[in-house]
């Protein structure tokens, strides 16, 4: 075998790996975005006063609690926000769960990820985001963010 072909032999594996690795993830996160959808009224209001709680904090008129599955995300929560989730190809949260850390886009219109977003181009007119990842069992699973619009 050429060497040239022994590399992308070799990256070709990496890559399935890779592939095998991020599809368990995704398999654990539906698992338990199914589990959260069945949350009750009390869980969700404590949810419900934390997004509220954050918004109120950063000065930002949107935050929520998300979970990522595999083709879409699911907000647990959402303050000044009126909507239960969306795709997946075009959640912030996706580049977030990435990250352990604190994760920031504080402007989205020079953020070459996220600049041609429906979100950014158009409603809700997202121009900076913030968030910190939220994990189980070491699984990043979504996370809780601010927005604002300015």
């Amino acid at each position: 075998m050429l060497a040239g072909q022994a590399w992308a032999a070799q990256h070709a594996r990496q890559g399935d790996q890779h592939a095998m690795a991020a599809s368990e993830e995704d398999c654990r996160r539906e698992a338990l975005l199914g589990h959260a959808r069945g949350l009750a009224a009390a869980e969700r209001r404590s949810l419900d006063a934390l997004t509220r709680t954050a918004a109120q904090l950063t000065e930002c008129p949107i935050s929520l609690v998300s979970l990522v599955g595999s083709d879409s995300q699911h907000f647990l929560s959402h303050f000044g926000w009126d909507i239960d989730g969306g795709p997946r190809d075009s959640s912030f949260c996706t580049h977030a769960i990435a990250r352990p850390d604190l994760f920031e886009i504080p402007d989205a219109w020079q953020d070459p990820r996220v600049r041609a977003s429906p979100l950014v181009t158009g409603p809700p007119h997202r121009r900076a985001y913030f968030a910190k990842t939220l994990s189980v069992d070491g699984l990043p699973v979504g996370t809780l963010c601010v927005i604002d619009k300015r």
